[in-house]
């Protein structure tokens, strides 16, 4: 009885192996044809299937999210899955894809950026700020971009999302003094 229940357990888990493995490479085939759809459909097939993943095979599917979305303009997305996967490989000891994504995700921070201060010039400070605020949240190091989001939903009489990104800068401490060197 055990043999059976040990050897349909083995079976399973073969079966999901392989479906998790041929979602990555429909991924993989759509996103180098470009249609960010179609390699968003297979990822979000072998999300539920990762958990159980191999740590080579949880680290491509993270890649793979990242470039999908970063493809499809969902900026936070993209974001979060190459911050999963600079995570994940960082706490299995193995870097497999990380030194292809950070320059992704820089991509992506510049993109954000551009379009942040290309919307401030056209004086749209309300969606200045969101765009501010996203490019904040792709990378936390730099808080020069939440004040500048704090500063031009203020500009634009959004009050309450001033409010709250002030509140964040407060929290973290941000004073708005720097050291600059000559």
């Amino acid at each position: 009885m055990k043999k059976q229940i040990v050897l349909v357990a083995l079976g399973l888990f073969t079966i999901t192996t392989f479906a998790q493995k041929n979602e990555l490479k429909d991924a993989e085939k759509a996103l180098k044809k470009q249609d960010f759809a179609s390699a968003i459909a297979s990822i979000n097939s072998a999300e539920g299937l990762i958990a159980n993943a191999d740590a080579k095979t949880k680290s491509k599917f993270y890649f793979l999210k990242g470039q999908a979305y970063g493809g499809k303009k969902e900026y936070e997305k993209a974001a979060k899955a190459y911050n999963d996967l600079f995570e994940f490989e960082k706490s299995s000891g193995k870097e497999r894809y990380s030194k292809d994504a950070l320059p992704l995700l820089n991509v992506l921070k510049d993109e954000v950026n551009k379009k942040a201060f290309a919307l401030n010039e056209a004086k749209n400070y309300k969606e200045s700020a969101k765009a501010f605020y996203l490019r904040y949240t792709l990378d936390k190091k730099d808080t020069l971009f939440l004040n500048n989001a704090a500063q031009l939903a203020l500009q634009a009489n959004d009050y309450d999302a001033a409010f709250g990104y002030y509140s964040q800068l407060k929290d973290i401490g941000y004073t708005g003094i720097k050291e600059v060197y000559s």
